[in-house]
């Protein structure tokens, strides 16, 4: 086992941990009855989440080239199982992006346009997240005063935006595929001829997306799009829950929920984090701790309902990642 892989586990199971502590210490006679109360809303709290998910799909194929990108309803399956991976497995938050990426390789994208829409999809994805984190703490912070997390949300957005110039630079620059061919260098081999090779055809494709200006700008929309979507859920899941939100206040909370799950993304699923976050965030926007947690077991609940078959998916159908896929 890799060290990396090593450190994954462990983080998972501080996180398992975490939350096994959060639920030990909770009150079940106010827990329960919250949780029970929401019975079949749970079903439409599930299907509210596509929507979101139709717009991040939306935001991806913005960047894939139209002569050879699967069609919506294929782009959507791919989506949700990589979704799929990245709430349920022990990996970083990339996993099931590197699953997206193999997935529309095999189903006839480029490999090079492949990984290179992933890149830029990603980039947009966490910029247009980082304004959406930092606009709605300003509005929480404006509405209900200044809060427990609103300074480490502030400073994981800022950080975020710091780290994506950097980021964006590289991919500008061709350093990305110079690193490539430089490793490629240091080693011998067909394999590695062939990443020397890759590595021309990916800072190619890089450069050709962000020439786009067109499709970036939708993309961004499309991703802007499905994080103000997911504050849809939270309203549902607090109102069936048996509270009377406001849509201002969803917004919020999905702000915080987002900052959390990204700033602790070497955490999978952010788990236990999120709880953890949402009893401390909960009285600061007028709703009691065990309101919080059970917002945040809602939504993890609602993660392994539509999580679980996506993964089933994956290892029914192993023919969907064996194909050779286009170079």
């Amino acid at each position: 086992m890799t060290s990396g892989r090593l450190w994954l586990l462990l983080a998972w199971a501080a996180g398992a941990l975490l939350l096994a502590w959060l639920l030990l210490i909770q009150d079940w006679n106010q827990l329960g009855p919250l949780l029970a109360g929401v019975g079949a809303g749970m079903l439409l709290i599930c299907a509210w989440h596509l929507l979101p998910l139709l717009a991040d799909t939306m935001a991806w194929r913005c960047l894939l080239p139209a002569g050879s990108r699967p069609g919506l309803a294929r782009l959507a399956l791919m989506r949700w199982q990589g979704e799929s991976v990245n709430a349920i497995l022990p990996v970083a938050q990339v996993g099931g992006d590197l699953l997206r990426a193999r997935l529309v390789q095999v189903a006839g994208v480029p490999g090079a346009q492949s990984a290179a829409a992933i890149v830029v999809d990603l980039t947009l994805s966490v910029a247009t997240l980082a304004l959406f984190i930092l606009a709605g703490v300003l509005a929480a912070t404006l509405v209900h005063g200044a809060g427990p997390l609103a300074t480490p949300a502030v400073a994981a957005g800022t950080l975020a935006l710091g780290a994506l110039s950097g980021f964006f630079l590289l991919q500008r620059s061709g350093m990305l595929a110079r690193g490539l061919r430089q490793l490629a260098a240091m080693m011998s081999g067909p394999f590695w001829a062939g990443v020397a090779d890759a590595a021309d055809a990916f800072d190619a494709a890089l450069a050709r997306l962000w020439a786009q200006q067109l499709a970036l700008l939708r993309s961004a929309g499309w991703a802007l799009l499905g994080w103000l979507l997911g504050a849809g859920e939270i309203w549902l899941a607090l109102h069936f829950l048996g509270y009377q939100p406001t849509l201002l206040d969803a917004l919020l909370i999905e702000c915080l929920v987002q900052a959390v799950r990204n700033a602790a993304f070497m955490v999978p699923g952010a788990l236990g984090v999120q709880e953890a976050a949402l009893m401390l965030a909960g009285p600061w926007l007028g709703l009691p701790a065990e309101a919080g947690l059970a917002l945040a077991l809602l939504r993890r609940l609602r993660e392994l309902l539509l999580g679980l078959p996506g993964l089933a998916w994956i290892w029914l159908r192993p023919s969907d990642l064996a194909g050779p896929g286009r170079v």
